[in-house]
This record gives structure tokens, C-alpha cells and sequence, in this order.
């Protein structure tokens, strides 16, 4: 007996449902994605031996644009809070504040890993939309956000991506209903940690702003490791009211994306022991349109996992180094030298196919015999 589109659609939602009533989060991509999870122990390898073309191709069948409805951000009372064409929070998943008549802003819910509205996405907050930014102050307090991820600069190529939101290290600034504090202000080579009191009424919460300074925009970071690093101090900051964590870079979806996927996938890989890199892009893309923008974003957000999946990326304190590498076997050290000079290379289709001709020859060589390319 054949099974209609009808039965396939009814099966897709029995099993949405059984993952919703367990708490989690479904990436119901069969019809749309060549779904595959990849083993982690096979990631490194996997990474390795995709091409570019194979990724291209990949990405290509992620759905782009705007795919469902999205009539509240065109609302004429509130298109001057949006800021980049195509860039609209879908009317299912757009985070509603409540503030001074209003309740738009373009912010939308990502749902994490097994868990709902882990995340906020969002424009990198600027005057233009926002005036004295009391309605992001009051999103951050309403949502009970604890954390706030920047992964932009203020300024990027003589080109304006978000304004200063928030006070220096001194007295406090009030940004409508919310008075913000700024108790101190830590750089680092590549990225900056702050901390702020924030209240409202009596009523006083912390707040870290993460704030990656190497992310170049239209690009990826050079070096992997110090995201890997950025996200874990994300990571281990303590949390107490479970509210989500707010990302945005400027238009809240390319750059937030692939940190939000990387997040996502880390927490999924070390569950599971297997990822579902696509299906977890098709995910965020059903909560927000164009999340992980470029191809080059894609790529990266693989290396990255590799990373945090596969190789033991845990910092070590400066106090406790000398400890550490005492304590490290030869072999250790080998191994730690090797993990520090990995990174996945992406060939050429051409390339791809030679190197499996010549596994095919590798029988007809002699030992240790350098084997030609064929071509």
C-alpha cells in the first residue's frame, strides 16, 4: 500500500507532537532537506572530506526568504522599528514587549535544543529605531534575559551596525522604565566582557553582555578557537531566572545564526552523539528568516563544531598552567600539538574526485611510494 502526502504530512505531525509533549523540538525537515545526522566520532572526517560544491549544494536546499506570515512588522505603526528589507519577525515567533502602546519589535523566539524560546534574535539595536533604546532595555526585562551575546561592532567597514545601548562603567542611565548600571568592563583580545545592574521599580537583576569584537561582517572569524572560547565563557556564566539569551549582530540573523546553531548542535552532539547540521539551520529559519546568511557562515559553523565536539577546547587558568602541562604525558602533548593545528580543508570537486581515484590505486603502489594525482 502506498503512502499519500496526506499520510506522510499526518505521520510528520503524530510525531511533532510526541516530541513537543516530551519537551522537545522537532526538526521536521523531511520534505524540504536530505535529512542526515552525522556521529560524532565521524565528524572530523566528515568535515574533512566535503567539498565546497558539496556544501553549496547543501545550503541551497535550505528554504531562503521570507515563508510565513509576517503582517504584524508591516503594520504602519511599525515599519520604522524595522531596518533591513526581508528581515521581518514571522507573527508566530516574534517577541512581543509591552511598552508605551506598543508591543513590535523585530525580535524573534529561536527555539533551542529541546527546549522552546531558548533564544532571542534580534537587530543590533540602533536610535534610528529604537530612540533612547527603552524598547530593547524593556524586552531584556520583560523576558527576564541574563545574557546578552553581541557578534558585531559598532562600526564595520565606515558602515554603522548598531549603536552604544548602553552606559560606560560609572553613574546609572535610564533607558525608559529600566535603569541600567554598568559595574565593570573587561577586554580581552577578541572579545569584552561586561556587567551591568539593571532595575526596574525596586526590583534589581544582573546582566553579562558578550561582546565577540572579532567577527568581520560578510565573513567569519580567522581563528576558530577564539569563538570556541567566547561561547564557553557564554556558557559557564551563571543564570538564575531561565529567561533566553538575547543575540544579535546587525540584522539578527547571519552571524546570530551561526552562533545560535553552534549552541544548538554542541548541546545536541554531546546528548546524542550524533548532529543534524541542516536540519537544525531549517529550524531556526521556520523562527526567523535567513538565520546563518552565507554560505562561508555554513562552512564555518562545521569547523566550529568540530571543535567543540570533537577536541578538548576547555581553558586552562594561567595559575594552574604549569600544573597542567606537568601533568601531561608526551603523548598528550603530541596530540593537544596536532589538535591546535587542525583545521578542515575544503578542496576542490576536481580535487575530491582524484584523491578517490587513487584510493582505488593505492594497492598498485609501492610502499610509502608517493602516488601521482590523476587528472
Amino acid at each position: 500500500m502506498s503512502i499519500t502526502t496526506d499520510d506522510e504530512d499526518a505521520i510528520a505531525r503524530e510525531i511533532a507532537i510526541r516530541f513537543e509533549e516530551d519537551g522537545g523540538v522537532y526538526y521536521n525537515n523531511a520534505n524540504e532537506v536530505n535529512k542526515t545526522k552525522v556521529n560524532v566520532e565521524a565528524l572530523h572526517a566528515y568535515v574533512n572530506e566535503k567539498t565546497k560544491r558539496s556544501f553549496e549544494e547543501e545550503f541551497k536546499k535550505l528554504p531562503y526568504g521570507l515563508t510565513k506570515s509576517y503582517e504584524d512588522s508591516q503594520k504602519a505603526t511599525n515599519m520604522s522599528r524595522n531596518r533591513y528589507k526581508g528581515i521581518y519577525p514571522y507573527d508566530d515567533s516574534r517577541v512581543k514587549v509591552w511598552c508605551n502602546g506598543t508591543d513590535y519589535i523585530n525580535a524573534s523566539f529561536i527555539d533551542g535544543y529541546k527546549r522552546r524560546n531558548e533564544y532571542i534574535a534580534t537587530l543590533g539595536p540602533m536610535s534610528k529605531q529604537l530612540g533612547d533604546f527603552g524598547l530593547f532595555w524593556e524586552m531584556v526585562w520583560q523576558q527576564k534575559v541574563e545574557k546578552v551575546v553581541m557578534v558585531t561592532n559598532l562600526i564595520e567597514e565606515e558602515k554603522e551596525k548598531c549603536d552604544k545601548y548602553w552606559p560606560d562603567v560609572g553613574p546609572s542611565t535610564r533607558y525608559g522604565n529600566v535603569k541600567v548600571t554598568c559595574l565593570s568592563d573587561y577586554e580581552y583580545a577578541e572579545f569584552t566582557r561586561r556587567t551591568f545592574q539593571i532595575s526596574q521599580s525596586s526590583e534589581e537583576r544582573k546582566l553579562y553582555q558578550f561582546h565577540f569584537t572579532s567577527w568581520p561582517d560578510r565573513g567569519v572569524p580567522e581563528d576558530v578557537l577564539s569563538l570556541i572560547e567566547f561561547w564557553k565563557m557564554v556558557l559557564n556564566s551563571s543564570k538564575k531566572l531561565n529567561g533566553p539569551t538575547l543575540v544579535h549582530c546587525s540584522a539578527g540573523v547571519g552571524r546570530t545564526g551561526t552562533y545560535i546553531a553552534l549552541d544548538i548542535l554542541t548541546k545536541e552532539g554531546e546528548a546524542e552523539g550524533s548532529i543534524d547540521v541542516p536540519g537544525c539551520v531549517l529550524n531556526m529559519r521556520r523562527n526567523r528568516p535567513n538565520m546563518i546568511q552565507t554560505l562561508e557562515q555554513y562552512q564555518f559553523l562545521h569547523r566550529a563544531l568540530v571543535h567543540s565536539l570533537t577536541l578538548d577546547c576547555n581553558p586552562v587558568k594561567g595559575k594552574h598552567y604549569q600544573q597542567f602541562v606537568d601533568n601531561l604525558r608526551d603523548s598528550d602533548k603530541g596530540e593537544l600539538y596536532q589538535n591546535a593545528q587542525f583545521t578542515p580543508e575544503q578542496y576542490s570537486e576536481e580535487e575530491s574526485q582524484a584523491t578517490e581515484r587513487n584510493k582505488t590505486n593505492e594497492g598498485k603502489s609501492r610502499a610509502n611510494a608517493d602516488i601521482p594525482v590523476l587528472v
